[in-house]
């Protein structure tokens, strides 16, 4: 029986059977309904903002899209949107699809992400916008990024799709993602949250195709990225067993940790330390091993990826993209980072066979 990269447990059937009724009751099915905004008023709860700061969406790349699309955010004609070489490639669909075309710059080595220091100062004038992305669930350089967004004029929406476990609030927008692949996953869905609750009540406009309570579209275009009651019932049913799973990863990343501790070749995902959940474990470990181990592993049925190789601007779609300098670090972590199991069906067993076949090869 093959091991999976991943494997979400989304609530059943019992879980579920008091929401669905619920809705059936309301015969409410979309356009903020009362489960939406009972999610809303749990997830402010969850991360400790006030009341108007959070709002669902369909999806996380459908929450990128209206942060980025925001006329707010838009302050120099024909500017930039700098995003980073190393991440999955949503995030430059949803740049090309924005009112600032992307640019590429690399990351820094030591938290795999982009950094307002890595950023060309040459460039900085030239952007309206910057969105820095999660590595994995990693924490956000949150504080680096709000005073760079202050002193330069630069608007920051922060990638944090993988963040359930690790988000950090803030003025500046983080997109959370609720996909099946995340450690709080109900199928697809996401969340937008910032302490600035008049953005959210404009994105939550523009969610709604840019209606407001005029029901005319009066300061500009929107989108529909409203999530369903249904997908609400979901997030609340994973809520309901949010403890059990927040621990089940903890747990999970403190086997890790233990068998992949001071490895000479072998680097853990900056800021992976077991204090957050999370969904994935990612390894970095020389170029010329990852094959080897892949096929070591595959040999004993453990699904690996390498979940955000190559680097974006290797996509063919994305090759017209404007790179702002050279991508070095961003092309070397796709080639050399590698994704393990991890999810709650992972036994201290597996980690074992994992661990002794990794070193194994990298060590051997």
């Amino acid at each position: 029986m093959t091991l999976p990269l991943r494997k979400t447990r989304v609530p059943g059937g019992d879980e579920l059977r008091p929401y669905l009724e619920e809705i059936d009751g309301n015969q409410w099915y979309s356009n903020y309904g009362p489960l939406v905004s009972r999610l809303e008023e749990k997830l402010e709860a969850q991360f400790g903002v006030p009341p108007g700061c959070v709002l669902t969406v369909s999806s996380a790349t459908a929450g990128l899209q209206l942060c980025l699309r925001n006329p707010a955010y838009q302050n120099q004609e024909a500017g930039y949107c700098a995003i980073p070489g190393f991440a999955f490639p949503a995030v430059g669909c949803v740049a090309e699809a924005s009112l600032s075309p992307p640019v590429i710059c690399d990351v820094e080595e030591a938290t795999w992400q982009l950094q307002p220091t890595s950023l060309p100062s040459e460039l900085i004038p030239q952007l309206d916008a910057a969105m820095p992305v999660s590595c994995f669930g990693a924490p956000l350089n949150v504080s680096g990024w709000s005073a760079f967004a202050e002193n330069s004029g630069v608007s920051v929406i922060f990638d944090a799709a993988w963040c359930f476990g690790s988000l950090i609030p803030a003025k500046q927008p983080s997109v959370v993602s609720l996909h099946a692949s995340k450690v709080l996953g109900i199928g697809e869905g996401g969340f937008v949250l910032s302490t600035d609750t008049e953005l959210i009540r404009e994105l939550r406009e523009r969610a709604n195709f840019g209606l407001g309570k005029s029901r005319l579209v009066e300061r500009s275009a929107g989108m529909n990225a409203k999530m369903s009651e249904f997908a609400a019932a979901v997030a609340l049913a994973a809520l309901d067993g949010w403890p059990e799973r927040e621990a089940a990863a903890k747990k999970l990343a403190s086997l890790y940790l233990s068998r992949f501790s001071d490895m000479r070749k072998i680097k853990i995902l900056p800021g992976f330390d077991g204090s957050w959940a999370s969904a994935a474990f990612a390894v970095r470990m020389p170029a010329d091993c990852v094959t080897r181990v892949r096929e070591a592993l595959a040999a004993r049925s453990i699904e690996t990826r390498q979940w955000w190789s190559p680097q974006i601007s290797m996509n063919p779609a994305f090759e017209g993209i404007r790179v702002a300098d050279d991508t070095d670090m961003s092309h070397t972590l796709a080639a050399e980072v590698l994704n393990l199991p991890f999810h709650e069906y992972v036994t201290e067993e597996h980690v074992d066979i994992i661990a002794d076949t990794v070193i194994g090869v990298v060590h051997g």
